[in-house]
């Protein structure tokens, strides 16, 4: 009973901690701001996805080795415990992934809408270099 009560606080400060993230978003972004916005989401969202897929498989696994070794049904219910939790831990990272892949998205998007374009310009009848970021709306 004591290690399922000190599995069950680690679970919930481990959520906690997780879901205490805060977000700013900004209207009217730049091509480069959104670009480096999108990409710092994609990046967190991917970090969390991680956290909870590599949480549930190490709660399965240990949820497995438990039960493997368990003398007593009281033991074979802590197993089975651990197992569930990281079943669930696991299906909850599929929903970060999966937005984790729109911000990804969203960064592409935007990094191709900013092009530079390089050229030459003719004025007063010499021609000079020139470097030119181009928008696309």
């Amino acid at each position: 009973m004591k290690r399922f009560t000190f599995l069950l606080l680690l679970g919930l400060f481990t959520i906690q901690g997780i879901s205490s993230q805060e977000t700013n978003f900004k209207d009217n972004l730049s091509a480069q701001e959104a670009e480096e916005y999108y990409t710092m989401r994609w990046k967190e969202k991917r970090g969390t996805a991680r956290t909870f897929l590599f949480t549930g498989v190490g709660l399965l696994t240990a949820g497995v080795i438990v039960m493997s070794g368990a003398d007593d049904w009281d033991e074979v219910g802590v197993g089975v415990l651990l197992a569930g939790f990281g079943t669930v831990s696991s299906l909850v990272s599929v929903p970060f992934y999966i937005k984790a892949g729109s911000f990804k998205r969203k960064a592409k998007d935007a990094k191709a809408a900013m092009n530079v374009s390089f050229g030459t310009i003719n004025s007063l009848g010499r021609k000079d270099f020139s470097v030119g970021l181009s928008y696309s709306f």
